[in-house]
């Protein structure tokens, strides 16, 4: 009689032990596949909230006194005298930025200054709580417009966060000469559009500042921008509002400061991947550029905080998946061994009769196989059934012991971004035939071991010391 033959005849015979190995193969199975699908879900959430969050660091001169070439520097204002740090080292350029730009892992980059401006005709949008005591001693009044240079105007922290959004036009780019944004509110109060040039030049004050005679621009007009959603207007300064401010291109700023190139205040640089900003930051440490006078200040705080709870999540499947393995491994050897124990005759005559030990050991795993056949096939479908309400369950589960923990103060919460206020609440969990697969080798693994581990003790014994035992 052939090895699956007998292996049929026990399984439909003994049909009470058949019946509990179905439950507890069916059991095991349901849990594992679900678990398998709802890791998977979880690595997806974090590839996608990781695309869609990403991350990105700054580069700033460093002001800091352990820098050689900063130097404190007294200075006469009209608001009397006062301090302030001077910078005689190498400036950010955009040669410098483009080489950190050039660094594998960094998908894009902009860089920024600030200039205040002079009226030259443009009417301002005034603040609601403007303060008419924000004056100089001498009567000159604070500017009332901001300039804005940017490389992409599309990667502008207002048009990130989602402060502004541009409703007409087109964004800044570094390509472009003497193109700027303006805010639909200021457009509207002075009648501008879309095509239409005017002239711009630094307030009195930014001229003192940077020591250079008046310069003069024309500009034209390629975008308008407006509030992405309503807000207070909290500025006490007209210079200090959006409305007043005026985004300009790199060759616009070059101009008014009348230099050869330009100097940027600050640049940021968006990585592909922010589970890698640590690799990024450090070959771009490697450069051959003067760390005393340059800073890095890294920032993936909405990545961690939207991936917490995804890596939480992950973890918990882990070892879930692994407390699932151990103890139905322990459970199966367990029943096999009593079983086993009570199948000593038969293996005793099945050893005289020739039969070697391992089709014996063959014939109870293909009686467990054949059972496991129809129980992992079910547990497909159960599977599918419950895996997205128990993916549901453990985030819930996770989000709730997050909350309850206190949080370090962060620079995310300044920032009243979607992103920042978002976090992964749910699961899109699918059951695959992958899954299934995953699940029949897994399965199969933890028959084969209990099998040998609960027939090791008899089979070690020779047929007639088995057959002895019985009597």
């Amino acid at each position: 009689m052939s090895l699956f033959k007998r292996a049929w005849l026990y399984i439909t015979r003994k049909r009470g032990r058949t019946v509990l190995m179905f439950f507890i193969f069916f059991i095991m199975a349901t849990v594992i596949i679900s678990g398998i699908s709802i890791k998977k879900a979880a690595q997806s959430a974090m590839q996608q909230a990781r695309e869609a969050v990403g991350g990105d660091f700054s580069l700033n001169i460093n002001y800091d006194e352990s820098n050689p070439n900063i130097k404190r520097v007294e200075k006469k204002t009209d608001f009397g005298t006062g301090w302030t740090m001077m910078n005689e080292g190498d400036p950010l350029s955009s040669d410098i930025i483009r080489q950190i730009g050039e660094v594998e892992g960094i998908k894009n980059y902009n860089a920024t200054a600030h200039m205040s401006l002079a009226d030259n005709g443009l009417k301002n949008v005034e603040a609601s709580n403007q303060n008419d005591a924000f004056q100089f001693s001498s009567g000159t009044e604070l500017p009332k417009f901001q300039l804005n240079v940017n490389m992409n105007s599309e990667l502008s922290s207002v048009f990130q966060n989602g402060t502004m959004k541009l409703v007409e036009g087109r964004h800044i780019t570094a390509e472009d000469k003497q193109k700027v944004l303006i805010h639909k509110k200021l457009a509207d109060k002075n009648g501008l559009k879309l095509g239409d040039k005017m002239k711009l030049k630094l307030s009195e004050k930014a001229v003192k500042e940077l020591g250079i005679g008046s310069q003069e621009v024309e500009v034209e007009i390629v975008g308008i921008f407006d509030n992405a959603k309503a807000s207070e207007d909290t500025a006490a300064l007209a210079f200090m509002m959006p409305e007043n401010s005026i985004i300009a291109d790199i060759e616009t700023g070059r101009i008014l400061q009348d230099r050869d190139t330009f100097d940027f205040d600050t640049a940021k640089f968006f990585v592909k991947d922010p589970k890698e900003m640590a690799n990024i930051v450090n070959e771009v440490k490697k450069l051959d550029l003067d760390w005393q006078q340059f800073a890095i200040d890294q920032n993936d705080a909405e990545y961690q905080q939207i991936a917490g709870s995804i890596t939480k999540l992950d973890q918990l499947i882990t070892s879930v998946l692994i407390a699932v393995f151990v103890v139905s491994c322990i459970i199966l050897t367990l029943i096999l061994t009593l079983w086993i124990k009570g199948r000593v005759y038969e293996t005793g005559v099945l050893l005289s009769l020739g039969i070697s030990k391992i089709k014996v050991i063959g014939q109870y795993i293909t009686e467990l196989l054949l059972v496991a056949l129809v129980a992992f096939g079910l547990s497909f479908l159960s599977g599918k059934a419950i895996s997205q309400s128990i993916g549901n369950s453990m985030i819930e589960s996770v989000m709730a012991q997050k909350q309850n923990q206190p949080t370090a103060f962060s620079t995310v919460d300044m920032f009243d971004s979607p992103l920042t206020q978002e976090e992964i609440k749910d699961l899109d969990v699918s059951v695959s035939m992958e899954e299934l697969v995953f699940v029949y080798m897994i399965g199969t693994a933890l028959i084969v071991v209990s099998v040998i581990l609960s027939s090791a003790p008899l089979l070690r014994l020779k047929p007639k010391e088995i057959l002895s035992k019985m009597s």
